[in-house]
């Protein structure tokens, strides 16, 4: 981890000149819309970008740069941007920008989150006489085609550098203004654009004057990274930063800042986000493709206790991917039975020695286990999870790394056993990029795709391609489950608790809304000290 040596230059440099100073403990990677990896990076997109549409809190869609939503007919769609949407340099945002960015996006040497909402698209055309009316054709007539839409990228910075380097995995991405110069003026759709940063340390946000929404109120935002979670309200206190991001922060954390009368200056404002705190499983290692080893670890772990013992009992155990706020939720018997653990372990020739651990054909049952390096609870979490394990006779082998790292390469890349993090189910949204096979990250893809638990089932795909055809809200909520009861049988991830997002601002400041992910800073332009 990457010491944040910029902590303190709000005092001097940027003291003639006041700022709203935001902490974030999870770091971000590169600020590409299509190529970017962490949930740190997702947060902070509004500061700079605005989409095609926008996710409420309450998951409906609603119009951002587009004007209205159109209907869907005969697979195509026609989408019409805002007359006054700029780029921050005052060029026209139009179809071909947004052509670009599926281009980008569907290239097989780009890399990507999600695959999905590329491929289900053919085509993007217009008119040369009215540039900002795109005619969007899609593959198939799915309910999903007003939701999950690529972003949209300044055809006249990035086009030709993606015309000259799009001939191998990564070259794009390294030659990409928003890596080498992301200071570069029209880079930005938002309320802010960047003039300042440095990864690891810091982003300076300033006000973008193109914006064709309503102008903020905060001319100038400064993200800036702080390592660890223990120094947080050391520098609350002090007025080094001013808020903190809700990426990374602990809800143990939130819940103690709530009830701290030292933060009286600040109001921890928790979202109800459909983010789920899990035990992620490559589901291709060559220990864990085994079904009975996958089970023995979630019967091991006593989930109530934990959230008793480290979140309060204030959050909820896990049995589910589904949100607590969804309509297709319901809550589920406790899976905790170490004793049919040990029993499918010592039945399938795992054997415990003097010492209590398992071992067969002479090696030990160690399991390489990865969280979030810095972030106190995630760790802690994790040696409790550990000594579960160890319980039932298995050995952990602990070996965290930055999130940068964690969640932007080795989990994408399949670097991993089991690890430690959140991940979104989003209501009404298309779940193909998360558990189709066909979104396993691989060499062969440019590591693009969101299934980075590399899960395989016909039956699971067949059904994620039905349910995006479904029209019908009620039936997609009884697939849901089905989906859901797919993961949970074939133990393909172990869900621990369902999280509820916090995110600390001044009292002073207004205008501050839920976002759709529970980690993100919607709407940014509205707040007001």
């Amino acid at each position: 981890m990457k010491l944040f040596s910029l902590l303190f230059f709000s005092v001097s440099a940027f003291a003639a000149n006041p700022a709203l100073q935001i902490g974030i403990v999870q770091e971000w990677d590169n600020i590409h819309p299509v190529s970017y990896q962490t949930a740190a990076t997702e947060s902070i997109l509004q500061f700079m970008f605005r989409d095609v549409v926008y996710r409420d809190a309450s998951g409906k869609i609603l119009p951002n740069l587009a004007v209205n939503i159109p209907k869907l007919k005969n697979k195509q769609a026609v989408w019409t941007f805002n007359d006054q949407a700029k780029w921050s340099d005052g060029t026209p945002i139009t179809c071909a920008d947004w052509q670009l960015s599926w281009q980008i996006g569907s290239s097989d040497f780009v890399s990507k989150t999600e695959k999905n909402i590329y491929s289900k698209i053919t085509k993007i055309e217009w008119d040369a006489k009215t540039p900002k009316k795109c005619t969007v054709t899609y593959a198939t007539d799915e309910w999903t085609f007003d939701r999950d839409l690529p972003p949209v990228l300044p055809s006249h910075l990035e086009k030709k550098i993606f015309d000259t380097t799009n001939t191998k995995v990564g070259t794009y991405e390294q030659s990409s203004n928003y890596v080498k110069n992301p200071t570069l003026k029209g880079l930005y759709s938002g309320p802010y654009q960047v003039v300042e940063y440095k990864i690891g340390s810091h982003i300076i946000f300033e006000e973008n004057p193109y914006f064709f929404g309503k102008k903020p109120a905060i001319k100038r935002i400064i993200l800036k990274h702080v390592a660890s979670t223990s120094t947080l309200k050391s520098y609350l206190m002090s007025k080094e930063i001013s808020g903190i991001s809700a990426v990374g922060f602990p809800p143990d954390l939130a819940l103690d800042f709530a009830a701290d009368a030292s933060l009286k200056d600040f109001t921890v404002h928790f979202n109800n986000g459909p983010i789920f705190q899990g035990l992620f499983i490559n589901n291709e290692d060559a220990l864990l493709k085994n079904l009975y080893l996958r089970e023995a670890l979630a019967l091991a772990i006593n989930k109530k206790e934990l959230t008793k013992a480290f979140l309060g009992g204030k959050l909820n155990p896990a049995e589910t991917i589904i949100s607590e706020n969804d309509l297709a939720f319901s809550a589920k018997p406790a899976s905790y039975n170490p004793k049919k653990a040990e029993e499918l372990l010592e039945k399938n020739g795992w054997v415990k020695d003097a010492s209590g651990v398992r071992k067969k054909d002479g090696k030990p049952l160690e399991i390489e286990f990865k969280t979030s390096a810095g972030i106190k609870l995630y760790e802690t979490l994790q040696v409790s999870i550990c000594d579960y394990f160890k319980r039932v006779g298995v050995l952990c082998k602990i070996k965290n790394e930055p999130p940068r790292i964690l969640l932007g390469d080795s989990v994408p890349k399949g670097n991993f056993q089991i690890a430690l993090f959140g991940n979104t189910t989003y209501p009404d949204t298309s779940l193909k990029g998360l558990y189709h096979s066909d979104d396993i990250p691989s060499d062969k893809n440019a590591w693009a795709g969101g299934n980075v638990l590399r899960f395989k089932s016909k039956e699971m795909d067949q059904l994620l391609e039905k349910y995006d055809k479904e029209w019908s809200q009620s039936k997609r909520a009884a697939m849901l489950k089905k989906i859901d009861e797919i993961l949970m049988s074939q133990k393909a991830v172990i869900p621990i608790y369902h999280r509820r997002e916090a995110l600390v601002l001044p009292k002073a400041l207004s205008g501050v809304e839920q976002s759709a992910t529970g980690t993100g800073m919607a709407k940014p332009e509205n707040w007001k000290l």
